[in-house]
This record gives C-alpha cells, sequence and structure tokens, in this order.
C-alpha cells in the first residue's frame, strides 16, 4: 500500500539501521589484515584466524542490523487525515482518530541494547480525550533532535485537526 500524499511518515532511515557496519567493516578488515601480516611474519594460521575473526565480525553486525530492523525498527508512525496510524511491515495494527487524541508526546526510550550509542527507541503517549493514556511500541527514532522534530509535526498536526480544518 502506496502512501498517500497527505500522509507524513514517522520511520527510520534505512541507511540509519545500517550504520553498525561503518564500525564493524573496518574492524573485519583490520582482523584479516592482521591475519595476512601474521602469516607473512612466519605464523602459519594467522590468516585463517584473521579470516574467521573478519567473518564474525561481518556476520554479527548482520544479525545486529536485522534483529532491529525486524523488532523495533519495522514500525512506523504515519499522520494521516482520519488519525494517527501505527503499522508495521506496511500493515495498520493501530489506529487513533484525531478527534479521539486530545494529547501525544515522544519520550526518548531506552536504548537497546544499553551499550548501543546510536539507536534510539522512543514511545508515543497518547492521551485520549475520554483520560485513558495509550502507549505505543517502541519506533525507532536516531537522534534527539529527531525526536523534537516527531514531536513539533505531532503538535502542529493536533493544532491543525483541533482547529478543524483539513
Amino acid at each position: 500500500m502506496a502512501a498517500r500524499r497527505d500522509e507524513l511518515r514517522i520511520a527510520p532511515e534505512l541507511r540509519e539501521v545500517w550504520r553498525p557496519f561503518y564500525v564493524f567493516g573496518p574492524m573485519a578488515v583490520l582482523a584479516v589484515s592482521c591475519g595476512a601480516i601474521a602469516t607473512a611474519a612466519g605464523e602459519p594460521d594467522g590468516l585463517g584466524v584473521g579470516l574467521f575473526v573478519g567473518v564474525t565480525i561481518v556476520l554479527f553486525a548482520a544479525a545486529r542490523t536485522l534483529v532491529w530492523r525486524l523488532i523495533p525498527g519495522s514500525v512506523c508512525v504515519v499522520l494521516a487525515d482520519d488519525g494517527l496510524q501505527l503499522r508495521r511491515f506496511g500493515r495498520i495494527f493501530r489506529r487513533h482518530a484525531w478527534v479521539d487524541v486530545e494529547s501525544a508526546h515522544v519520550e526518548p526510550g531506552d536504548r537497546w541494547p544499553e551499550w548501543n550509542t546510536w539507536a534510539g527507541f522512543a514511545q508515543l503517549q497518547i492521551v485520549r480525550r475520554d483520560g485513558s493514556r495509550v502507549s505505543s511500541p517502541s519506533i525507532l527514532i536516531v537522534r534527539s533532535t529527531d525526536v523534537d522534530a516527531v514531536q513539533k509535526l505531532l503538535d502542529e498536526q493536533l493544532e491543525r485537526h483541533a482547529a478543524g480544518s483539513p
């Protein structure tokens, strides 16, 4: 299902999901280079060990990227004319009509896992007109400036729909 023109998507950029390869790629090249140097110095298994370590590092980066992409990185928020939609793999699994939403706030979540330095997983806290609170699943929002930008977009949409304009 293609996004309509009146929809605004809050989703992770694919290039941000691949960021572990920026670190682990050079580490793998360094491991293979050290193995080649060890082989040249007379160590018979140096290149084999270097290749093993290099391939292991690349596989670790691929697994980490896949897990982030499939679990929390698969959720996106769509600000459509009819309301706020949460989608996973293109399917709507939660919908909140603008008339039912009193306020919505983006709360920066924990880093997942804790030793991660670049990916933040935020949550939307939605307060309905009846006073009930709803939390969204985690959404991959990379930088704190992105969290601020998402909050600004949510505020603009809420003001627009509270005023009654489409």
